[in-house]
């Protein structure tokens, strides 16, 4: 199992993941998709100390923002501080279908036991489940089965569980990822607004730093 706890902290991290890593070199269309433009690279980055320090201050205002992107066995992984591209279900469900892809959306902010995740496939969405303090907001889908032996309503959920679950499902280990992974941050700029469809019940959080 993957364990965080050796850290001593808890997680405040929303977390995008798009079946392969050629998409990084087509973040216009990516994240386009979103309704971002990338106005340029901002810095390349490894490991969370100098990923957490670049992104503490990820607005930028004038609807300009900060994300961070990397690469990792087979997807693009986009670190989201604004935490918008997860619930925006729309948008997830047009690239999956774009691309004939699959679209992972996580949450997990450890300090108000808010955990969620969903997975989109060829343009469907097939599971989204978020549970906050062991209460069940939603649970859409059939249980994947890295989820199996989980349990959402229980309130001793912790940040190692939903990572196991992204792990199981992608082959991504994000600790890994975030300790020693190479990001490239991203400066973007909202061209016509992301949605906030209530389509998706993955509810947008405050955003913290990486860290809590």
């Amino acid at each position: 199992m993957v364990r965080g706890g050796g850290k001593g902290m808890s997680l405040d991290v929303s977390v995008m993941a798009f079946r392969h890593e050629h998409h990084l070199q087509h973040l216009h269309d990516t994240l386009g998709t979103f309704g971002y433009r990338e106005v340029g690279e901002k810095a390349k980055v490894c490991g969370e100390i100098e990923l957490s320090k670049q992104m503490r201050n990820w607005d930028l205002g004038n609807k300009r923002v900060l994300k961070a992107v990397a690469p990792c066995s087979g997807w693009t992984v986009v670190y989201d501080p604004e935490k918008s591209m997860v619930y925006d279900s729309k948008s997830c469900q047009e690239f999956s279908r774009k691309h004939s892809s699959g679209v992972i959306g996580m949450i997990c902010e450890g300090p108000s036991k808010t955990y969620g995740f969903a997975v989109y496939e060829n343009g469907e969405k097939i599971r989204e489940f978020l549970s906050v303090g062991g209460a069940v907001k939603t649970n859409f889908g059939k249980e994947l089965a890295p989820e199996i032996g989980l349990n959402l309503s229980d309130k001793s959920m912790i940040d190692d569980d939903i990572f196991d679950v992204f792990l199981g499902v992608t082959g991504v280990d994000l600790y890994t990822l975030f300790d020693n992974g190479e990001f490239s941050i991203k400066e973007l700029e909202k061209t016509g607004g992301v949605a906030t469809s209530s389509a998706s019940i993955l509810e947008k959080m405050s955003p913290l730093k990486l860290w809590e």
